[in-house]
């Protein structure tokens, strides 16, 4: 009788099932769903949609069994009427995800084209969606009007993986760009910014743009051009090993921009880097000027002073990128209280009370080890003492085994392990059934 009344104390674990197209290895995915959602031990996860040569199939079994769906993006679209049809016929509550204002991507954006097409599909599942999560108070203010029920859910990092600081190195002070390429108008935003930063300092100043660049930009001397990674972690690791100085992060003041996150913001100051942002939501709604980066208007004139005075001014950029990395590993990690509110927020959604067990059980967890991927024959263990960024790989494989991804873990070895001698017994491995991923 005491263990069946233990048993009922018990809280009841979540069944989520995602709906998405993108990817587990990319930010959208990891930021704003995955990497939460596995922080929390009374979610259990299922990616419900599975992407085979541009092409996706949905779990039906795990969105049969899910309590709660939630739909991320675009997902709804041409040629996913019939599936939306078929979700909204099975009864199961549902959350539209989304970290962007889509129906105002401005018109240079590569992406607008497939958005609007996307529109009416996105408004429909809005509208009869149980809630709306987004990532930032402006964003939810303009999604108001489609359904009343919205919970802003602050993009959160992974303290493990953004572990590293820049480290010093001698030379030219670097500035840095990054973004892919719809970006694009933001950096000819401040291009004659950075031509001037040049022809003041010379050989004293370099550039490195990761993935958007401009044709003047990259023919600046001392510019390098490296491609942008749509793999998150790969990412993570080439911001924090890649020398940069001082970080630009320029926006049009346009409606969509001003329902961005402060993502940058926090990448840059989790690697050390000092940076210099565009005086938006985005970013005037956590930075204090010159304490933990650089606020600045639209005007090339302005950029060209807030960029000259971290170049010229040591002390204050070492400072900034001390108190910026303080403040966000202290209130923007997953090892924060506020990744709790992804659990308040679905509990709320289901109507489920949520019990006191739940909030301490999720502090235990974030402090287990990393759960490793198990292969017969092949000590993963040693791999990581040698190579210390063999642990995110080895993570990342487990992740994608534990979500049923195995064809997914095989291209995560072959990109990450392909130099070492055991990539074919893993490869091997990982077509069998004895390959597990536990914690």
């Amino acid at each position: 009788m005491a263990n069946e009344k233990g048993r009922k104390a018990q809280p009841e674990r979540i069944r989520v099932a995602v709906l998405s197209f993108d990817e587990i290895h990319t930010n959208c995915a990891g930021l704003r769903l995955l990497e939460p959602l596995l922080r929390l031990p009374e979610i259990e996860l299922t990616w419900a949609v599975h992407i085979a040569n541009r092409r996706g199939s949905f779990d039906t079994e795990a969105m049969r069994k899910a309590d709660l769906f939630v739909i991320q993006r675009m997902l709804p679209c041409p040629g996913t009427e019939t599936t939306m049809a078929g979700i909204f016929k099975m009864g199961t509550p549902f959350i539209y995800e989304v970290d962007d204002l889509l129906m105002e991507i401005p018109p240079n954006n590569p992406n607008r084209e497939f958005a609007m097409q996307c529109r009416p599909f996105v408004l429909d599942v809005m509208q009869k969606a149980a809630a709306i999560t987004v990532s930032t108070e402006a964003l939810k203010a303009e999604l108001l009007r489609w359904n009343p029920n919205i919970y802003v859910l602050p993009n959160l990092i992974d303290e493990r993986l953004w572990s590293q600081t820049q480290q010093p190195h001698a030379g030219p002070v670097v500035i840095g760009f990054t973004g892919t390429s719809t970006h694009g108008d933001d950096l000819r935003l401040i291009e004659d910014a950075f031509i001037q930063i040049f022809a003041k300092h010379g050989q004293g100043v370099a550039f490195q743009f990761m993935g958007c660049v401009t044709d003047r930009l990259a023919r600046l001397p001392g510019a390098k051009v490296t491609e942008f990674t749509p793999d998150y972690e790969s990412f993570a690791r080439a911001l924090q090993t890649t020398p940069m100085d001082v970080a630009v992060v320029s926006l049009e003041d346009n409606l969509f921009n001003r329902c961005k996150s402060n993502i940058k913001w926090l990448e840059y100051s989790a690697c050390g880097i000092a940076g210099v942002y565009s005086d938006l939501p985005p970013y005037n709604s956590c930075i204090r000027h010159r304490q933990t980066g650089l606020l600045v208007g639209n005007r090339v004139q302005d950029w060209l002073q807030a960029i000259d005075t971290l170049v010229t001014n040591a002390s204050l950029r070492r400072a900034i990128a001390q108190q910026a990395r303080q403040e966000v590993l202290a209130d923007y990690t997953l090892a924060s209280p506020r990744v709790q509110r992804y659990a308040e927020a679905y509990h709320n959604i289901l109507g489920r009370p949520r019990q006191a067990s739940s909030v301490s059980s999720v502090a235990k967890s974030v402090t287990l080890a990393s759960p490793i991927c198990q292969i017969r024959g092949i000590d993963l263990q040693t791999a990581i003492a040698q190579e210390p960024h063999l642990q995110g790989v080895v993570e990342r494989v487990n992740r994608a085994l534990s979500l049923g991804r195995t064809q997914m873990a095989v291209r995560m070895v072959q990109k990450e392990l392909g130099h070492r001698n055991e990539t074919p017994r893993i490869l091997a491995l990982l077509e069998e059934p004895q390959l597990t991923a536990v914690s």
